[in-house]
């Protein structure tokens, strides 16, 4: 970045009384890249910096509160988006999803390639403003979470950098944690240090107890040779109570991997029932049961809102994963995302409808 670029961005700033609000994403890749801008931007000497959180689909469907000019929840001041779709409002954009969005003229920088998670982006970015950005983020964690986000091996696995991604995925929606955690990082340079504090380990605990809960439910999955008598199993296990402890979640039928929490709406239900198997551990333990999936759908309940969170994926694994791209069929669902996981919302009625137009979809 050039000296008229960084005049340029500071002037901006500044024009804005040096308010900056950063609207990023609740994992760790929206985490961590907010943790090298926050840096970024008080090596800049501005440091009235708000930390808001959002859905990619809220602001894809133009829904978002936060970006609203006549909602009182409106940010306001300076704007810059992380790991989430372009806005109109962004003055600075820094993302990796697959998008055909335009950005606006009031988007000053845009930095905007799908090879890379937003952290990587966002560190590449303000890299360019000085000399060195080695102070920015250690770099080993940078990849970690690059890796882990992109669907790739990390070229270094620590514990600090797990239980920081662990307790970022016990609760998605606890933002005052995220925004702690985000101000903590900024000042304190040691993970260890802070991922070691009680309140991380407990969710850290709570987290490996639901990965410990979704690795039983997946030895329970039910293998069918019949759309009809998949759709039929799934219609009877979803009819059970929650706290039934015969209900079964997983489901398989001719490379469709299709896994069930849209009962686990709720906070007690969540603390209690909710289940975790991130992809890296998922896709070990199918491919030695036997399970050669090409697609996955996930459904998560939200009692807040009435709807079910939807989430599908591709086993990259397979040689024709990319011919599958996840996004292509979470767009046409009002969602988005990366070729290869990607996220949309649907109505409670229509959880039969998504999984057989799924179906049709992929063939």
């Amino acid at each position: 970045m050039d000296v008229d670029s960084m005049e340029k961005l500071t002037s901006t700033i500044k024009e804005h009384d040096g308010y900056i609000n950063i609207i990023t994403h609740n994992d760790p890749d929206g985490i961590l890249a907010a943790v090298i801008t926050v840096r970024a931007l008080i090596k800049m000497d501005f440091d009235d910096i708000g930390i808001f959180f959002e859905s990619p689909s809220a602001i894809q469907s133009g829904n978002s509160f936060l970006l609203d000019e006549e909602d009182e929840g409106f940010v306001g001041g300076f704007i810059i988006i992380l790991d989430l779709p372009h806005d109109e409002h962004a003055h600075v954009w820094i993302d990796h999803h697959d998008t055909t969005a335009v950005p606006s003229d009031a988007s000053l920088f845009v930095f905007h390639d799908t090879g890379h998670s937003a952290a990587t982006l966002a560190y590449m970015f303000f890299k360019q403003l000085f000399k060195d950005g080695g102070d920015l983020i250690d770099e080993d964690l940078l990849d970690y979470v690059d890796a882990r986000d992109t669907g790739r091996e990390p070229k270094r696995i620590a514990p600090e950098f797990e239980q920081f991604s662990m307790a970022i995925y016990d609760d998605r929606n606890d933002y005052d944690f995220m925004v702690d955690l985000i101000f903590d990082m900024v000042e304190i340079p040691d993970l260890t240090r802070i991922v070691g504090t009680p309140e991380i380990q407990r969710k850290v605990r709570h987290q490996q107890k639901k990965i410990k809960r979704g690795m039983r439910q997946l030895k329970d999955i039910l293998v069918f040779d019949d759309f009809n008598s998949f759709l039929e199993a799934i219609d009877e296990e979803s009819n059970k109570e929650t706290t039934d402890k015969t209900k079964k979640r997983y489901f398989f039928y001719n490379g469709f991997l299709f896994y069930d929490e849209s009962d686990v709406g709720n906070q007690d239900d969540r603390e209690h029932h909710s289940a975790a198997l991130p992809y890296f551990i998922l896709n070990p333990q199918v491919k030695k049961m036997g399970i050669n999936y090409r697609y996955m759908l996930v459904y998560k309940g939200d009692d807040r809102n009435a709807v079910i969170h939807c989430t599908v994926s591709v086993n990259q694994a397979r040689k024709d994963s990319r011919e599958l791209d996840a996004s292509k069929y979470a767009e046409t669902r009002g969602g988005g995302g990366h070729w290869y996981a990607a996220g949309f919302r649907m109505e409670i009625p229509d959880f039969f409808e998504v999984i057989k137009d799924i179906h049709e979809y992929y063939g």
